[in-house]
């Protein structure tokens, strides 16, 4: 069972319309919302609500959405040196789903998004790829 206000989430889209899954959040606990428009909450990223909360005070640092805003999110604990706190939900591109294409790779160690992931510490992204580029249909990098 989930003590209300046990939880905090912070919810981003590009618009209000864009949000989802508000109501069951705020079933949790806590929501601070942003908007890229401000059409709901606070106008900005999700990073720019971050600056306004204690993330080391977070016992754990849920992450998913965007390569790109993860990517941001990522770079915001570090900084503040709470990685360890953290896991990241990622998506790349699956070509054979087992492991053995490299499709999925995040970086030169071979972490593997089908097999290894898809969700990481934030510890173990540290020096890899992410929000720099992903691959396409074909395994060919593409910049994020």
């Amino acid at each position: 069972m989930c003590i209300r206000d046990r939880v905090n989430t912070v919810l981003g889209a590009r618009s209000e319309e864009h949000l989802l899954f508000e109501g069951r959040f705020e079933a949790l606990g806590t929501v601070y919302v942003s908007t890229d428009d401000g059409s709901k909450g606070f106008k900005g990223f999700v990073t720019d609500v971050l600056k306004n909360l204690d993330v080391t005070s977070y016992d754990r640092i849920a992450v998913c959405g965007p390569e790109i805003m993860m990517a941001s999110v990522f770079r915001f604990l570090e900084e503040r040196e709470v990685l360890e706190k953290s896991e990241f939900s990622l998506h790349r591109y699956f070509k054979c789903g087992i492991g053995v294409c490299g499709a999925c790779c995040i970086d030169r160690s071979g972490l593997r998004v089908c097999k290894d992931g898809p969700v990481f510490s934030g510890t173990q992204l540290i020096g890899s790829e992410l929000g720099k580029y992903s691959r396409d249909a074909s395994g060919r990098r593409v910049k994020i």
